[in-house]
């Protein structure tokens, strides 16, 4: 944090395009930035503690609490007298600040072992700081990778096209959270079965959770990336949505669906402990995306080919970290491209052809775009269930839903 806070004016003054009447506020908001960071930074061992004991109804709960400020916040952003800007990152901040304070309290008071007391155990320290070290080296170049990018951007084509692929975060955020709330529950099962040596089953939930991660979040961006220039009209107004806003927003939903098969083999590799070459392989590989994107601007490219780089380097990198597993815990590649890539892959192609091709007979009002996205999210679930799941598959869920609508008819 103090690196981060004393090179802040270089970076604002001297590095970053920004208007000269914007760069006091833009300080500011980098200071919020750098301690919002830190606060949440602190609140990790006590989300982890949450999550290793699978109270996820606290967790879901503290989600809820914080949806809730953040819609309270906007509401202050609305009637606030200053800067807009710079409002938000103190908001923001707060919020963080908010939220680390309930996880904290509850878990000093709630989970055993959540009480701080100094300890020394050179043992503990060095394991657990080359597992850290590797760890936060993995970290920092996915930090460089997306920040990185910005910065490349911000260089060659300025403010607007940062606003265009800032748009696009914030959908990809948001859109990621289903299937990344989905993997955290599941999270602690996969470290549990390897550490009590029962890799069958580990396996079978890593192949389930890649490939319904996979159609959750499937189901939720098909509709989006075909319907991405209306939704952003609807959303930001017909003044505001550029052509860079759209393609940005496409393609980063794409490049959340490539790299969604990602979290269940990291963690699997994370749970042996041994992450060195796991983090040097992905970690190194993955940097080549800024000198490409760099090369690739000089020469002219446009701006929306920082994204096609990603998601084609993330694409690769997924089969390193196969490799890797299956080297690691001899995770079969034959069994999950069988059981992950093929049903995936039969599913979202022909689901895909033929929403893109009916949505173009709805009209383009407000009533069209809702008949469209209904028709892209049924279209999807009737191929993820008839070709995307095996037997055994559809029957669990046909009889988890016939529980539900059971239970509902109790209540009505």
């Amino acid at each position: 944090m103090i690196i981060a806070l004393a090179i802040g004016p270089w970076l604002i003054n001297d590095f970053i395009v920004i208007p000269r009447e914007k760069r006091n506020v833009a300080m500011w908001v980098y200071y919020f930035s750098v301690v919002t960071f830190f606060v949440s930074l602190i609140a990790i061992p006590y989300m982890s503690s949450i999550i290793a004991h699978e109270k996820m109804g606290i967790y879901a709960f503290m989600s809820f609490i914080e949806v809730i400020f953040k819609l309270i916040f906007v509401y202050v952003l609305y009637i606030s007298a200053f800067d807009k800007l710079l409002t938000y990152g103190f908001l923001t901040m707060c919020v963080a600040f908010i939220i680390t304070m309930c996880y904290c309290v509850y878990c000093i008071y709630k989970i055993k072992g959540c009480k701080f007391h100094f300890l020394w155990e050179k043992a503990l320290f060095r394991k657990l700081l080359s597992y850290i070290g590797w760890n936060l080296f993995g970290s920092v170049t996915t930090i460089l990778n997306y920040q990185g990018q910005t910065l490349v951007l911000n260089l060659f084509f300025g403010p607007l096209v940062n606003a265009a692929k800032a748009i696009s975060d914030k959908i990809n955020g948001i859109v990621g959270s289903f299937s990344s709330n989905f993997f955290m529950a599941v999270r602690p099962q996969i470290i549990k079965s390897y550490a009590s040596g029962d890799h069958a089953y580990m396996f079978k939930l890593i192949n389930r959770t890649s490939k319904f991660s996979f159609f959750l979040l499937f189901l939720v961006t098909l509709p989006l990336i075909i319907l991405m220039q209306k939704i952003l009209i609807l959303w930001l107004g017909a003044n505001q949505v550029k052509d860079n806003m759209v393609v940005f927003s496409q393609l980063m939903l794409v490049f959340s669906l490539v790299n969604v098969f990602e979290s269940p083999i990291t963690t699997v590799i994370q749970a042996t402990g041994n992450i060195r070459k796991y983090e040097i392989i992905i970690g190194s590989g993955t940097l080549m995306l800024l000198p490409i994107c760099y090369y690739l601007f000089t020469i002219g490219f446009p701006a929306y080919y920082s994204l096609v780089v990603l998601i084609f380097i993330y694409a690769v990198a997924q089969i390193f970290r196969l490799l890797i597993a299956k080297q690691q815990v001899g995770l079969s590649m034959r069994y999950y491209c069988a059981n992950v890539f093929v049903p995936v892959i039969i599913t979202s192609i022909p689901s895909a052809a033929l929403s893109y091709y009916l949505c173009d007979f709805f009209s383009n009002n407000f009533l069209g775009l809702i008949y469209s996205v209904i028709t892209c999210v049924f279209i999807s679930l009737l191929f993820v269930f008839y070709l995307g799941l095996d037997k055994s598959e559809r029957m669990t869920s046909l009889s988890i839903i016939k529980s539900k609508l059971t239970l509902t008819s109790l209540f009505f």
